[in-house]
C-alpha cells in the first residue's frame, strides 16, 4: 500500500503575504501538479502535513531542526498555518500537525501510515532541503520506501531543489522513472542526459 505524504503547503510557505512566500517560483503550478498527483489515485492514502511552531530561542539543541527567532512562524490557529486553498483536501484524507522539521518527530505520523499497511510513501511539498528532506531521511531510516514526487516538491530555486533531491537519493529515496535522468543534469547545462 501506497500514501503520499504533502509536507507544508501552507499559506507561510507560499502565499506572498506569508514568510517564506515571495520565495517560492510558481506555487500556483506546484499546487496544480500536487492536485494531479492526488487526482490519478497512484496512492491509496493521503498525509497532509501542517508545520505549527512555537517561538524558541536559537539553541544548539534547536537549530536546524525547528523554525526559531524573532517572529513566529506557522503559529497554531494562524491563517499562515492553514494549507493553500487550492489544494484539493478532501474529507478522508489524513492530516498530522509537526513542530519539527522532520514530520515523524513527536507526532502520529508512523503510526497512521502503520495502521493503513502503507509500506511506500510519495513525497511532495515544500521545502526540498528542510522539512521535505528531514522527513524523507527519517522514513528511509524506519524502513519505507520513498518515492520523490519531484514535480510536486518546491524549494526557492532549481539548484537548491536539486541538491536536496540528488542528498534524498544517495540516501535511498526512488525517484519517478520521468525524472530519474535529468535531475542530476546542472541546471543550464547544455549537456543532454543518456
Amino acid at each position: 500500500m501506497a500514501a503520499f505524504v504533502v509536507i507544508d503547503v501552507q499559506n507561510e510557505f507560499l502565499d506572498r503575504r506569508g514568510m517564506f512566500g515571495s520565495k517560492f517560483i510558481h506555487p500556483e503550478a506546484l499546487c496544480q501538479t500536487i492536485n494531479s498527483f492526488i487526482e490519478s489515485d497512484a496512492c491509496n492514502v493521503v498525509v497532509w502535513v501542517r508545520s505549527e511552531y512555537t517561538r524558541r530561542p536559537p539553541t544548539d539543541d534547536v537549530i536546524g531542526t525547528t523554525h526559531c527567532g524573532k517572529r513566529s512562524c506557522c503559529a497554531a490557529g494562524s491563517w499562515n498555518s492553514e494549507l493553500i486553498p487550492s489544494l484539493s483536501v478532501q474529507p478522508h484524507h489524513l492530516h498530522v500537525v509537526k513542530a519539527w522539521y522532520n514530520a515523524f518527530h513527536q507526532t502520529e505520523l508512523d503510526r497512521l501510515l502503520r495502521d493503513h499497511n502503507i509500506q511506500r510513501l510519495h513525497v511532495g511539498g515544500v521545502t526540498a532541503n528542510t522539512c521535505v528532506k528531514a522527513t524523507v531521511l527519517a522514513a528511509l531510516a524506519l524502513g519505507y520506501e520513498v518515492i520523490l514526487e519531484t514535480d510536486c516538491i518546491g524549494a526557492a530555486n532549481s539548484d537548491i531543489k536539486a541538491d536536496a533531491i540528488q542528498e534524498m537519493a544517495t540516501h535511498g529515496a526512488l525517484l519517478p522513472p520521468s525524472t530519474s535522468r535529468s535531475i542530476h543534469t546542472p541546471p543550464n547545462s547544455d549537456r543532454k542526459s543518456t
